[in-house]
């Protein structure tokens, strides 16, 4: 039951890295030296399908059950971890527009790294700060990717 689960998670995930990259080729793509807005997320589509094809071909070709160990489904607290992540993009998602990139990517920074285990509060400050600060950078400044600055701000 396990190993079909997971080949039905591994060929949802090559559809949807196919969408995406039809998707990212409606983008421009631009050059090397000036990369357009479709070259990063048909990157980001050939690796995830790459990646899933490979997975999904694990599970149907090959016929012996590889042991599950500790890559079962999390339980308990490890569920709702991962469940209060998927709920921080989804509003990331939500408040990108109206709070624009910088506030949400640090809000978004900021509870990551709270889930995943750092406790104290002047770091996770500091670390969403400059993490969101050096993505700015790279995507605004560097690459001249339009990031939404909001609509309150």
């Amino acid at each position: 039951m396990e190993r079909g689960f997971q080949s039905i998670v591994a060929a949802a995930f090559l559809l949807l890295s196919v969408a995406y990259g039809i998707g990212s080729l409606l983008l421009p793509m631009g050059t090397l030296e000036r990369p357009g807005p479709g070259f990063f997320p048909s990157i980001v589509a050939l690796v995830m399908a790459a990646l899933s094809g490979l997975l999904l071909w694990r599970f149907l070709c090959i016929k012996e059950p590889q042991p599950l160990g500790e890559h079962s489904f999390p339980r308990g607290p490890d569920l709702r971890r991962v469940l209060a992540l998927g709920g921080s993009l989804v509003l990331f998602a939500v408040l990108l527009q109206p709070l624009g990139y910088r506030i949400t990517s640090a809000l978004l920074m900021g509870t990551v790294l709270r889930l995943l285990g750092m406790r104290h509060w002047g770091r996770i400050a500091l670390s969403a700060v400059l993490a969101t600060a050096i993505s700015y950078w790279i995507f605004a400044l560097l690459l001249d990717v339009p990031l939404p600055p909001g609509d309150f701000f």
